[in-house]
């Protein structure tokens, strides 16, 4: 789930801090969060979440983007490309409805996701949001137990 706009970190980011690098709070700004530097030679997050699920035995991965994401897309495809991944990837475009500013949370997300997939709430599936990095261990343990998963987000 990336479809997020990281409105809580930039909030956060509002009261000011002297300890962020600069370029971090640019990106912040302007980027979506799954999309931010954290790497040691400028690995974006989402980048570690693709290679984790690879890793953790998940071949066929959908990922939910905003509507205005114009690069998350094409820097997973080149990712994907470049380290020879076998891996299949569906990009669903989280609908925001008229009223609303920003897409919904992560039950619309997910919803969205199946329907675009045409996975069925009765076929195995795991979620996890492009902001929460799951570890290889914790992804093979889904897999093999075969039951609809959702990795939760830690706030400890």
């Amino acid at each position: 789930m990336a479809a997020g706009v990281s409105s809580r970190m930039k909030k956060a980011l509002e009261t000011g801090s002297e300890t962020i690098d600069p370029k971090l709070i640019e990106e912040a700004n302007t980027l979506p969060k799954c999309m931010l530097s954290v790497g040691p030679e400028g690995q974006r997050f989402i980048d570690y979440i693709i290679h984790n699920a690879i890793e953790g035995w998940f071949h066929e991965i959908i990922i939910v983007l905003n509507p205005a994401d114009t690069i998350t897309e094409a820097h997973i495809q080149k990712e994907i490309a470049t380290r020879n991944y076998d891996v299949v990837l569906q990009v669903v475009r989280q609908l925001i409805p008229p009223e609303r500013i920003k897409p919904w949370g992560t039950g619309d997300a997910v919803y969205q996701a199946l329907r675009a997939s045409g996975l069925k709430n009765t076929e195995w599936y795991s979620v996890s949001n492009a902001d929460n990095l799951c570890s290889v261990g914790a992804l093979k343990k889904a897999y093999e137990t075969t039951a609809n998963t959702i990795f939760p987000y830690e706030t400890k």
